[in-house]
């Protein structure tokens, strides 16, 4: 049982790391090339979901990116907390 969840939790954990490093996938309406597909009187136009970039944000990339975030400011306003108290900043 304990190794199902430690197996989960490792997934969950490289998941969350490929989502901080590459946040992008390719676009679900035109598979990355920023044109139409099919074959319609826009066929040649731009993706209308992309807008020509090809490119779309990942699911749960914009949580990842906000909690890394977070923790920084949280530790940055520690330490210059811990500086005050020594006296090294102002």
């Amino acid at each position: 049982m304990i190794t199902i969840f430690l197996i989960a939790v490792a997934c969950v954990t490289v998941w969350a790391v490929s989502l901080y490093k590459w946040p992008f996938g390719p676009c679900l309406g035109c598979g990355g090339g920023g044109r139409n597909k099919g074959s319609n009187k826009r066929r040649f136009g731009t993706c209308r979901r992309c807008g020509g970039g090809g490119r779309r944000l990942r699911f749960g990339a914009r949580f990842v990116h906000g909690s890394v975030l977070a923790v920084t400011k949280e530790r940055r306003k520690a330490r210059e907390k811990r500086g005050r108290e020594k006296g090294q900043l102002p």
